[in-house]
């Protein structure tokens, strides 16, 4: 089943709960994208107010799935604080982490999901030793992470597809330059979940907009 969850890159507390407030009736996911302008050059909440964890518990954490995609150095360090604030689902960047495996182990016993991402740029093996003790992986379709409105590297594509070949059962996702032209062939080589920020918030009709990616075969 193909799962499309809105992406959120906040400026700030208020500009995350207006943004949920307008897909919360349509999705029971939401992705927020983390930054300390380190590993992205964006800088989002709570960075942009002094913080580097979390000073507010997440708007709607117990009616919907909160996924915090961690685009920080040492995300080790702060992961502890977003599964507090009602985090649902972790993202790491393995351009971030070396070696994930003790954060991996410590999120699942606390029953948190696990997705590793990887750029366009690293190689697709680097995941390997970690697939089986996560629950998706996701793919960033540019290295230039942290905006929206980025398109998507054709690289991508490949990648998604000798990922497949070799994961059948794997959830792969993709964040950056899903639309409505990259999604059809995205979801043929392999994707099952488009997270998608532009496409949805810019649409003038926003159910309409996540209707239309559901339905993409």
């Amino acid at each position: 089943m193909l799962k499309v969850i809105p992406a959120i890159i906040p400026k700030d507390f208020d500009d995350l709960k207006d943004k949920i407030d307008l897909v919360i009736d349509f999705v029971d996911t939401v992705q927020v994208d983390i930054s300390d302008g380190e590993f992205a050059k964006s800088i989002t909440w709570p960075y942009t107010e002094g913080e580097d964890v979390p000073n507010h518990a997440f708007p709607y954490k117990d009616s919907l799935n909160i996924e915090i995609d961690l685009f920080v150095i040492n995300p080790e360090e702060i992961v502890d604080a977003w599964v507090g604030a009602g985090a649902k689902a972790i993202v790491l960047h393995l351009e971030t982490v070396e070696d994930p495996t003790v954060l991996i182990a410590d999120l699942r016993i606390q029953d948190i999901k696990v997705g590793l991402s990887i750029n366009p740029s690293t190689k697709n093996h680097v995941l390997y030793k970690w697939i089986s003790e996560v629950d998706f992986v996701q793919f960033m379709g540019n290295d230039n992470v942290g905006y929206s409105g980025v398109e998507l590297d054709p690289n991508v594509y490949d990648k998604i597809k000798e990922l497949r070949k070799n994961f059948a059962e794997l959830e792969i996702a993709v964040d950056i330059g899903v639309n409505f032209e990259t999604a059809p062939k995205l979801v043929r080589v392999g994707a099952n979940k488009l997270i998608s920020g532009s496409t949805i918030f810019e649409s003038k009709n926003i159910k309409e907009a996540i209707k239309k990616l559901e339905n993409i075969k």
